[in-house]
């Protein structure tokens, strides 16, 4: 199933196929990608993502087992934003992964996506610094994008630049 989502500004055409390893239907994404090394999105995807949650409630999120072989990367980019705010425990927003690009996450190639802090997608193999993948894709339930390439410096750049 193929749906439009449309944003204000920039007006943004993202779409949602129904494969069994994505989020529900009914999960909008946060309308932005984190795409892979030497691409550049078409806009900056997210300067509202609309997913600002306070950055005193603690978060729980929990990890498939399509993550099990970069799962200390993907707890070092959850501790990146220090100690109560990400909880991994179990019923918390899903972290998936995959070792294929993300395509229903507003760009054709995404290696990231945080679909509206309802579900995290990774695909860790897609970067070099798969914890700053993992630690971006966690810091969209708080912040928009930053201007500049992804770093442990600069989490919330885009896109990842090796």
């Amino acid at each position: 199933m193929r749906r439009l989502v449309l944003a204000a500004l920039p007006v943004l055409v993202a779409s949602m196929l129904g494969f069994s390893d994505a989020p529900a239907a009914d999960a909008t994404p946060v309308l932005h990608a984190q795409v892979a090394a030497g691409e550049q999105p078409p806009v900056e995807l997210d300067t509202d993502s609309g997913v600002r949650l306070s950055p005193d409630a603690p978060i729980a999120w929990s990890m498939t087992a399509s993550c099990n072989p970069w799962a200390s990367v993907i707890r070092q980019g959850a501790n990146h934003w220090g100690g109560g705010r990400l909880v991994e425990r179990a019923g918390g927003v899903p972290v998936r992964c995959q070792t294929s690009y993300i395509t229903n996450c507003g760009v054709p190639r995404a290696v990231g996506c945080n679909y509206g802090g309802r579900s995290i997608a990774l695909m860790p193999n897609g970067t070099r610094s798969p914890g700053v993948l993992a630690a971006h894709e966690f810091g969209h339930f708080w912040y928009g994008h930053s201007q500049g390439c992804a770093s442990w410096n600069n989490v919330m750049g885009t896109p990842m630049c090796n």
